[in-house]
């Protein structure tokens, strides 16, 4: 997993990572600009899903929280969710969720996704993905926030898996000056030159990269999800 990324971070830039704990494959990482200061945020061991939680401290402090649930049903996702969201909730501002939560929040029927979503308004947390960001037509990947301003929130398909490209930019305190953004083709064009080795992160391996312009008072995040190609992953639930 180390050899991975240090191949696909790229030149002024570092990395955080958490690596699965047993078998093979798992982990979650996010590629951050070296001048930033962001701190890792530990966390109880979750027998539910894979998280990775950080935080930026200058010059706002935001916190940011990975997510990586597998798709096979599991009865403590929702109390360690609970858990977990109570802590973060109660001692941060500024919170800001990625991830492949393999949740069906666009069925209106599914009775985990509303309680799921009814968890998250307890703790004052929207959901803003409107959109499917899998191949058959399920909104699985999320952006959850409390008080960051997202915007340029979309969706799009690079063809590389069946789950979609998730982008998006953060507001988390008033800009000071102004700078390049990042845009979508240049997320694009890293995901396209990222190497097949990157897949050893998982076997359903998320890959999420974390820009944060801190001058200029913006994050901006996408995730991509890449399946082996020789074998069929069946992610709905």
């Amino acid at each position: 997993m180390f050899s991975t990324l240090n191949e696909t971070c790229p030149s002024g830039y570092s990395y955080l990572q958490k690596a699965h704990s047993t078998g093979r494959g798992g982990g979650l990482a996010t590629i951050y600009r070296s001048d930033l200061d962001l701190s890792y945020l530990p966390l109880p061991e979750l027998s539910s899903c894979e998280c990775l939680a950080f935080r930026s401290k200058q010059p706002s402090p935001v916190t940011i929280l990975l997510i990586y649930r597998p798709p096979k049903p599991n009865p403590s996702f929702m109390p360690e969710m609970y858990n977990l969201l109570s802590s973060l909730c109660t001692t941060s501002a500024n919170i800001l969720i990625f991830g492949d939560i393999n949740i069906h929040v666009n069925n209106p029927s599914c009775r985990f996704a509303a309680e799921f979503l009814q968890l998250l308004g307890c703790f004052s947390l929207r959901q803003l993905v409107d959109v499917p960001t899998h191949t058959r037509g399920h909104t699985l990947d999320l952006v959850i926030t409390d008080s960051a301003l997202v915007r340029n929130l979309s969706v799009h398909d690079l063809g590389v898996s069946d789950h979609k490209d998730t982008y998006s930019q953060s507001e988390v305190f008033q800009p000071l000056n102004c700078f390049p953004e990042v845009s979508q083709q240049e997320v694009q064009g890293i995901v396209r030159k990222m190497k097949p080795s990157t897949c050893a992160l998982d076997p359903f391996p998320t890959t999420l990269r974390l820009h944060i312009q801190a001058d200029q008072g913006e994050l901006c995040s996408s995730q991509t999800l890449k399946t082996p190609p020789s074998k069929k992953q069946n992610t709905s639930e």
